[in-house]
């Protein structure tokens, strides 16, 4: 996945599975450019920005980029939709296959700014969730 950031304000597109990050600048600045992945599986979903400029991509994993590009730390965990707190914890959802005799269920997670888990929650019934 190829992503550019732009200084000014912020947008995302998910294109033909690709997240595009950039900027709406009449004369946009590349800041850094990051590729990542490589199976043509590999698919990203959003985008959240913290307070301090923090980056979080979400989609066949979770990854967070300090403002200049760095990455600062990456999860294995797959999701569809991230958001940032007040408090910049990261929340990230999405469906996981379930542990019972149901089929996927909603799986939501939330990471402290450092990546640490805070806690992980599924929920569902027997038949398709997300």
């Amino acid at each position: 996945m190829e992503s550019k950031i732009y200084k000014k304000q912020w947008f995302f597109a998910l294109l033909a599975g690709v997240l595009v990050l950039g900027s709406v600048s009449a004369e946009p600045i590349e800041l850094w450019n990051k590729s990542v992945g490589g199976s043509p599986f590999d698919t990203g979903y959003g985008v959240a920005v913290d307070k301090n400029n923090n980056i979080i991509v979400i989609g066949s994993w979770t990854l967070k980029y300090d403002p200049d590009g760095d990455e600062v730390w990456n999860k294995t965990a797959e999701g569809l939709d991230v958001a940032v707190d007040s408090n910049n914890n990261i929340i990230v959802t999405g469906g996981i296959e379930s542990f019972d005799d149901g089929e996927d269920d909603l799986w939501t997670i939330k990471y402290d700014p450092d990546g640490d888990e805070m806690w992980n929650r599924t929920a569902g019934g027997s038949s398709l969730d997300r």
